[in-house]
């Protein structure tokens, strides 16, 4: 029942807009002391989990399914005539992913499962269950997930406000080198996504 209850909630999490209110690490933890029970079935949904796998098939076609009925919705919704003129979104690129870690989580990784994992007693049934699968979850939750990187300009105002020092900022951040004539440089911010 647990397996069956922790696999609703991965559905959910991927279909997008899912929010539990802090209550699904009861069923993370019901799944790992389940672990003795069903070894295969629990590990494979926990290395999922740990985004050390890729979702199982019937999950990957559900969420496919509630995606395009959404897209068809908004579709429906962007024929009918505005009440009120949306506004432009703001945003920002959060520019090119890094390369997960080796033993790291390709994904970043539900925080409830994380939490119920370093939790001790429950983790301890999938190690005693699967030692090879839950050294391999433990490092998936212990490794930081893969972040994107923000490419950031600090240009000093005094001598880049003028166009031409402004233009020679360009020039060198384009080069990937600091300016020796304006200051400014190229440097890479690592964020959470």
């Amino acid at each position: 029942m647990s397996l069956a209850a922790a696999r609703e909630i991965q559905e959910r999490n991927a279909e997008g807009g899912y929010y539990s209110g802090k209550r699904d690490r009861v069923v993370y933890e019901a799944v790992l002391y389940a672990a003795p029970d069903l070894p295969q079935d629990i590990g494979q949904l926990c290395l999922e989990l740990a985004q050390r796998r890729d979702i199982a098939a019937h999950i990957v076609a559900r969420v496919h399914a509630v995606r395009q009925k959404r897209a068809e919705e908004r579709h429906q919704r962007e024929e009918r005539p505005p009440h009120v003129t949306p506004m432009d979104g703001f945003g920002f690129s959060r520019g090119r992913r890094r390369a997960p870690w080796p033993d790291g989580p390709r994904d970043r990784v539900d925080s409830e499962f994380m939490e119920a994992c370093l939790a001790g007693d429950p983790f301890s049934a999938l190690v005693h269950a699967n030692p090879a699968v839950a050294l391999e979850v433990l490092l998936a939750v212990c490794i930081e997930n893969p972040k994107g990187m923000i490419l950031s300009v600090r240009v000093p105002w005094t001598n880049a406000a003028s166009p031409i020092g402004a233009r020679a900022a360009r020039q060198c951040i384009s080069a990937g080198r600091s300016c020796p004539s304006c200051g400014a440089r190229l440097r890479m911010e690592s964020f959470s996504s």
